[in-house]
């Protein structure tokens, strides 16, 4: 990896699930404090699975309240743009896939937006990706507040 210097790429999708977990922990709807796990709550999750129409794929955080809600993150801001739209090709497809499966799932990718707009593989991402999810900028402190917002009141 390190000879196509994409490790550099993993390394910031990890800080941003990193940001996404400390943000959805202070929020406290992360399946992980016990209060969480009682009856009634409906707690946001890391890595469980869920099947699709086609195969079982393993969002990095989803939460059901009735309604299935798939959230998957991408660092469009990575200097290594064919692999950010690779990514968002896998994502668009694994949402896809589970809105098959699942008619009423709301899917949602969580974006670290590029540095320079215009070029073409990260305008083709950011394409498929509203094709396929609600898009939010993790960056905009109104657009992330709301999601956490939103993310809280299902738990409820």
């Amino acid at each position: 990896m390190e000879a196509f210097e994409w490790k550099d790429t993993e390394d910031s999708e990890v800080d941003l699930a990193e940001d996404i977990t400390v943000a959805l922990k202070e929020f406290d709807v992360l399946a992980t404090s016990a209060e969480l796990l009682q009856v009634g709550r409906h707690p946001v999750v890391r890595n469980r699975d869920i099947l699709g129409s086609h195969v079982t794929h393993t969002p990095s955080f989803s939460q059901q309240n009735g309604r299935l809600y798939v959230f998957e993150h991408i660092n469009l801001s990575s200097m290594h743009i064919n692999k950010a739209k690779e990514r968002a090709g896998w994502m668009a497809y694994m949402f896809d896939d589970i809105r098959s499966a699942h008619k009423e799932a709301q899917t949602y990718s969580l974006v670290r937006p590029e540095k320079e707009d215009g070029v073409e593989q990260i305008e083709y991402a950011k394409t498929m990706l509203r094709g396929e999810s609600t898009v939010i900028n993790w960056s905009d402190e109104n657009e992330r507040q709301g999601f956490l917002q939103e993310r809280k009141q299902v738990a409820a």
